[in-house]
């Protein structure tokens, strides 16, 4: 039995995806009436990775 495992490693702006996260808990932070604000710095932030890993981790710690 063989087992392909394909991970895609690209560039990744992490300011995006930190606001892609933070976009996506907007809405449950507003409903129970809690605020929710970020500071990212200026510059752009790259990383190299998996997309999805970054973006479930990120999101999950949101949560």
């Amino acid at each position: 039995m063989i087992f392909l495992i394909t991970e895609i490693y690209q560039k990744i702006n992490l300011n995006s995806l930190i606001n892609l996260c933070v976009d996506l808990i907007k809405v449950q932070c507003y409903e129970k009436k809690l605020n929710l604000n970020i500071e990212l710095p200026s510059e752009t932030i790259i990383v190299i990775g998996d997309k999805i890993r970054f973006y479930n981790r990120y999101q999950y710690a949101l949560l």
